[in-house]
């Protein structure tokens, strides 16, 4: 969970320095784990999609957008 935290931290301090993976859907990889938080910043927003593991179908969390 601290290692997740710490990512919530780091993108909302600098949410545009992550790639880009779909329109502006971005990703921030967690440092000690396989598992990447799917993100979307919006105006003075952060939508987080999933936290997803890495060896998973990389997009399945597309079905979860609007």
């Amino acid at each position: 969970m601290a290692e997740l935290r710490e990512g919530v931290q780091r993108i909302t301090e600098t949410p545009l320095a992550y790639p880009v993976v779909s329109g502006g859907i971005r990703r921030y990889l967690l440092k000690r784990f396989r598992y990447a938080i799917i993100y979307e910043p919006t105006g003075d927003h952060l939508m987080i999609w999933a936290v997803m593991h890495l060896h998973r179908d990389p997009n399945y969390w597309k079905n979860r957008l609007r």
